[in-house]
């Protein structure tokens, strides 16, 4: 159970998260913008209730919450996948990368 203060400060949180989101592409880039740890933020972002509670706090209008929401959904999913390709291609460079004749990928080269 949180007391309102937590409440309050957790929905603060996570309207700078939501502000910070705008001019981020990934979870790191915003919390080294917000100082909130990642897990933080990504918790956050997940728990719909905490949307509704902003509009109790005037954080964010009525009309807006379902927008936001699946702006967070999609802006997660794409960060998502930026993030598997980033990691690719670090272990691509790492560890280099072998293919078949045809083409095809076939592991990292020993």
């Amino acid at each position: 159970m949180v007391s309102d203060g937590q409440r309050r400060e957790i929905l603060e949180k996570l309207s700078a998260i939501l502000h910070a989101m705008k001019t981020c592409s990934s979870i790191k880039e915003v919390e080294e913008a917000t100082g909130i740890p990642s897990s933080t933020i990504q918790r956050y972002l997940n728990r719909e209730d905490y949307y509704h509670d902003l509009v109790g706090i005037g954080l964010l209008k009525p009309e807006n919450v379902p927008k936001a929401i699946q702006y967070t959904k999609d802006w997660l999913q794409t960060s998502k996948q930026a993030g598997l390709r980033r990691g690719g291609k670090t272990s691509q460079e790492r560890h280099g990368y072998q293919k078949t004749k045809d083409g095809k990928f076939n592991g990292p080269s020993r």
